[in-house]
């Protein structure tokens, strides 16, 4: 059975805009694991809540390994109906596992895009969390 080697999380309690359409970093994370193997896998586990914005058909998160929204896709970014009327809250999750080499410091962005809104969707929640196994 793997060991849990290093973990280490953040939690985020403020709002903050995200943009209308295009891709916007949501959540930064610079996750620094130290890797006692040649070789680990990291899990990433996130909650994110939003009030979507008006027209808003759907919203697409993504986690990057890197600053910002050009940085390589972890995972899938696969587009999610809003489920909600407009200005009402919309839960996003995130669960992501990677292999790392030799590599002492990861920094993560998740990012948030909105399909068909006309203005900004607002964070209500962010919960990041990173573990090296």
């Amino acid at each position: 059975m793997p060991m849990i080697d290093e973990v280490v999380a953040t939690l985020v309690l403020a709002g903050g805009a995200t943009n209308v359409t295009a891709e916007t970093s949501f959540i930064d994370f610079t996750a620094t694991l130290r890797q006692p193997r040649q070789r680990g896998r990291v899990f990433v586990l996130g909650h994110f809540q939003l009030t979507v914005g008006t027209g808003a058909t759907a919203l697409t998160g993504r986690l990057r390994r890197g600053l910002d929204s050009t940085a390589p896709l972890v995972g899938e970014g696969n587009a999610e109906t809003v489920k909600t009327a407009p200005a009402q809250t919309e839960p996003l999750i995130l669960c992501v596992t990677e292999e790392r080499d030799n590599v002492a410091e990861t920094v993560y962005t998740y990012t948030v895009q909105q399909t068909g809104a006309t203005d900004q969707a607002t964070a209500v929640t962010r919960t990041l969390f990173a573990f090296m196994y």
